[in-house]
């Protein structure tokens, strides 16, 4: 696939671009990322079928063409949704509370030194906020969340990267919280973890997508292995959808 090309039209007063992408794409940028919730939502009401995937990232949306389809076909219907959707914040996706032991976060009081604050401060500040999840990677299922609020904002990755990070490990790093659903190599500042799990690649789950919300709930480490003894594959529901 070829880089992106020039605009097809430039910047509105909403602020989305339109970019031709590869030979196949369409790419829509902006630069607030909680712009881009509400038009994946309202590209895919369309029902439009010469649109193929929809891929939204940090303020941007990728749309491919449907096999045999045009791009160019479906450039105006998208700029109509830009039109119409670009300054709506109108929540997407669904909403879930996630228990997380702070106590078992390896990083927790390295962190909360690094950022001049007790460790108690740090737990409570990151558990005020409904994160919105912008983006799913590196690894399948992982959830890029934000914005951290900014007493916790800025630390860096650790400087050596684990080779192992547990699954269900909840990270921070920049201005993003994220979770590891999967044991795999991480450099992020470790400061909990949840007992539900995130996915499961056999049966092709994911507990969460870009457009989800999530706010953190503290637990003990009784009550978190109760929890994980309780619900060894956690269902969407146990997640405890937020009212």
């Amino acid at each position: 696939m070829n880089s992106a090309g020039p605009p097809t039209n430039p910047p509105e007063p909403n602020l989305w671009q339109t970019i031709l992408y590869g030979e196949e794409a369409i790419l829509l940028r902006h630069p607030d990322c909680a712009a881009v919730g509400p038009v994946v939502a309202a590209l895919k009401g369309l029902g439009d079928t010469r649109i193929g995937e929809i891929v939204p990232s940090y303020g941007s949306i990728l749309v491919l063409a449907a096999p045999g389809a045009n791009r160019l076909e479906f450039i105006e219907p998208i700029n109509q949704v830009l039109r119409s959707n670009w300054d709506q914040k109108k929540a997407v996706g669904n909403t879930f509370r996630i228990p997380c032991c702070y106590e078992l976060g390896p990083d927790l009081e390295c962190a909360a030194k690094e950022l001049a604050l007790s460790p108690d401060r740090l737990v409570e500040l990151h558990g005020q906020i409904v994160y919105t999840v912008f983006a799913i990677g590196f690894q399948p299922g992982f959830p890029y969340a934000g914005w951290l609020p900014e007493e916790i904002s800025g630390l860096a990755r650790r400087a050596s990267p684990r080779v192992r990070v547990e699954p269900g490990s909840v990270g921070i790093t920049g201005r993003q919280t994220g979770i590891y659903p999967s044991a795999s190599p991480g450099g992020w500042n470790l400061i909990g973890v949840t007992p539900c799990q995130l996915v499961d690649l056999e049966k092709g789950w994911f507990a969460l997508k870009a457009g989800d919300k999530i706010r953190f709930v503290p637990v003990k480490e009784a009550e978190f292995n109760q929890l994980r003894k309780s619900h060894p594959e956690v269902e969407p529901d146990l997640f405890g959808q937020s009212p």
